[in-house]
């Protein structure tokens, strides 16, 4: 793909002009399903970048993003990258002064976040600050530096002038430190993430048929591309999980007939112990007679499902077996790091094999560095999907990027047909 063309929204604009009537977002609240339309997402994006215009932020701008999951995540983030700013997304949980130290380090002058977070985490630590607040859920009048959302809905985008973008501009900010205490700034542009989603859309995993649950926080890069960039690039479903409880999960993932489990792997020890527990209730010698009944009852519940993705950190071989055999659906491990936008290999669907984090995706390479007699030594990364570097931190940069290879931290090795499995880290790092 033309390099010009790797860029967040303009990617997505061409998938709305396919599907502008398909439903892209969808959540269940108080009973009642809220539905986002493709053309829907449009608007509802290209209205926002119409409001950062008019309020003069621009390219080289930052904006924070401090939001649960919800539609209105999507229609922001997609705002943002289109008036030609940078994307800060924040985890909602930090606290109040872990929120302001990223907010003043990253210099965004604009906050878009949920009012519970303005009011417990933003407004006495920031009220000080010129910057200005974009609050969803408000329903009081607000004027000079705060916002409703809501209002950013009425504006028109008649007359407006997008700025325009291109592949090697900073599309994320993303702030990351593992175990240490100093945070990252990873600075991700429009090509490394839009490269990463394109190469991953050549597996052909995803179809546009998909219906994809979002129940991981889209502040990180795994969910953020598996559950929104990578769905709406093929014109599938996303649909908004509000619980981890697995009644709850189970009853959304039936109703609305989820194709596309995105997990991490407590997640899947959840269900494996779930499942497991009810097995040990049987009497020992009375299992194979129920074990058919088990699984049609796990089918009847889950029989949409046709993938689980797991991601973000090691799977136990014997979870992803287990799970596979008792809800006849493959499990699929991936690898990655918010360095790398985030996806470096996946288990090809046809050619799964647990234990092992799976082979490059398309346009990515890796190699063992200094491998011992065991083969085992600091996997390295090259690719398009490799960050820019650490905001503000060339120090940093440079001890991680050497001759265009990203060093990971990560130890592994690579089996006689390339895939990747990894033993342990040289250091802290994120995944």
């Amino acid at each position: 793909m033309p390099e010009e063309n790797l860029v967040i929204h303009k990617i997505f604009d061409e998938t709305a002009s396919r599907f502008s009537q398909r439903v892209a977002l969808q959540i269940k609240k108080d009973n009642q399903w809220t539905k986002v339309t493709y053309g829907g997402l449009k608007l509802s994006s290209l209205k926002v970048a119409a409001f950062l215009s008019k309020e003069g932020f621009g390219k080289g701008d930052f904006a924070a993003l401090i939001l649960e999951n919800c539609p209105q995540w999507s229609m922001i983030y997609l705002g943002i990258v289109r008036a030609g700013l940078a994307c800060v997304p924040l985890d909602p949980g930090l606290n109040p002064q872990e929120i302001k130290n990223l907010i003043l380090d990253s210099g965004s002058r604009i906050i878009f976040c949920s009012h519970t977070v303005f009011m417990n985490k933003l407004k006495q630590t920031m009220q000080d600050n010129s910057t200005k607040f974009v609050i969803l859920d408000n329903k009081e009048p607000q004027a000079g530096r705060l916002i409703n959302f809501s209002d950013i809905e009425n504006i028109s985008c008649d007359n407006i002038i997008y700025p325009e973008v291109s592949s090697e501009d900073i599309a994320s900010l993303i702030y990351t430190s593992g175990t240490t205490a100093t945070a990252k700034g990873v600075l991700l542009t429009h090509k490394n993430i839009a490269s990463d989603a394109k190469s991953i859309q050549k597996l052909n995993i995803y179809l546009s048929s998909d219906n994809i649950l979002s129940i991981l926080p889209l502040y990180h890069t795994y969910s953020f591309m598996v559950t929104l960039i990578l769905p709406l690039l093929v014109g599938g479903k996303i649909t908004h999980a509000l619980s981890f409880k697995s009644q709850e999960l189970t009853a959304v993932i039936h109703e609305a007939a989820v194709t596309i489990l995105v997990g991490v792997p407590q997640l899947y020890l959840m269900l494996y112990k779930g499942i497991a527990e009810r097995i040990k209730k049987i009497p020992f010698f009375l299992r194979p007679l129920f074990f058919p009944f088990i699984r049609v009852k796990l089918r009847s519940k889950l029989g949409s499902l046709r993938f689980l993705v797991s991601g973000g950190a090691r799977l136990e071989p014997k979870v992803a077996g287990y799970l596979s055999r008792w809800l006849g659906v493959r499990l699929i491990e991936g690898y990655g790091l918010t360095e790398t936008s985030p996806v470096v290999t996946l288990n090809p669907p046809k050619k799964i094999k647990f234990g092992s984090v799976g082979k490059p995706i398309p346009q990515v390479q890796i190699k063992i560095l200094n491998p011992d007699s065991s083969g085992i030594g600091q996997v390295l990364i090259q690719g398009p999907n490799v960050m820019q570097g650490y905001f503000r931190r060339q120090d940093l940069t440079g001890e991680v990027i050497k001759e265009g290879w990203f060093y990971s931290g990560d130890l592994g090795y690579i089996d006689k047909e390339g895939y990747l499995y990894l033993t342990g880290r040289e250091k802290d790092v994120i995944v």
